[in-house]
Formats: C-alpha cells, sequence, structure tokens
C-alpha cells in the first residue's frame, strides 16, 4: 500500500467460488474481496488452486458455481477480453524473460494494452524523429508517470490492476 492511501471499497469480490476438472476439485466455496489501495497473497502448497484462483479471476477458468464482482458489475464468468480491458493483468510464474530486455522491460509487456504510444514511438528507428534510446522505453514510461515497477528475483504470480 502507498503511503497516504487508505484502504477503500472494496473493487473485485468473488463470492462461493468452485471449479472442478472432472472430479477433481480445484477450487471448492472460496470467498475473497480486494479493496481499492489493497495488496493480496494468495499462498500455498502446489497444487492448492492459486493459479486456478487467478484464472478464474482473468476469465481463462469459469467457475461452475459462485459470482465475480468487479467494479459493481456482478457476474458469474469473467471475459478474458473484458478484464484485460478493465485493467485486470495476469503475470504468469515462469522465470524465462525475453532476452535482451531488462526486467522492467520484460514487466512491461503485460501492460501493453494500458499505455499510450505514439507513431513516433512505435517506430524509434526513423532517423527524421530521433529520441533518446540510453535508457529502456519501461524506464522512460516509469520516469514519466505511466507506470510504476520494481522487480526482483524469483518467481511472481499475479493480479493487478
Amino acid at each position: 500500500m502507498s503511503v497516504g492511501r487508505a484502504i477503500g471499497e472494496p473493487i473485485l469480490r468473488l463470492e462461493n467460488i468452485s471449479l472442478a476438472f472432472g472430479g477433481v476439485k480445484a477450487l471448492s466455496d472460496i470467498s475473497l474481496d480486494v479493496r481499492e489501495h489493497e495488496v493480496r497473497a494468495i499462498i500455498g502448497p502446489n497444487g492448492a488452486g492459486k493459479s486456478s484462483l487467478l484464472n478464474v479471476i482473468n476469465g481463462v477458468y469459469h467457475p461452475q458455481h459462485g459470482t465475480i464482482t468487479f467494479h459493481g458489475e456482478e457476474r458469474r464468468i469473467m471475459n478474458t477480453h473484458a478484464a484485460a480491458a478493465q485493467g485486470i493483468a495476469r503475470t504468469f510464474q515462469n522465470i524465462a524473460l525475453f532476452k535482451g530486455m531488462s526486467v522492467l522491460d520484460n514487466i512491461m509487456t503485460g501492460r501493453n494494452l494500458k499505455m499510450r504510444a505514439t507513431f513516433r514511438d512505435r517506430f524509434p528507428g526513423d532517423p527524421a524523429h530521433p529520441q533518446d534510446s540510453s535508457r529502456p522505453v519501461a524506464v522512460r514510461a516509469a520516469e514519466a508517470g505511466r507506470v510504476g515497477a520494481r522487480a526482483g528475483g524469483g518467481t511472481v504470480d499475479a493480479v493487478a490492476r
């Protein structure tokens, strides 16, 4: 949580979510909420259903029971494209980064739906429009206030807005 920001109203609420694959119950009657300016962690051992829960939130999996409420709009299932357009992003637990890119640039690849770029930004090799290429694109974006990120080692599995 950022200093000076109060925890607000719930922006994401899951109620009684259940998901099964054949006879295997991945999630059983899960309820939680995430409030504005709050950071939540989903932890547990392998096979506990963490990734399945994240996939229900972003619309990859559709639960057999329960509802999802996002910004006051209740739905039984989440649509992946709608989730992305509304700001729900998913990173995968994978330490394989894009070669030749910084950690911040790798993180920014998941922000592409929220980024605004001009034609010149998309084609930086145009000699008629030189730009500062001494720092990675993501760093310049962060300095311009378009994104803020810190990254360290290890693997991460997250949903963020």
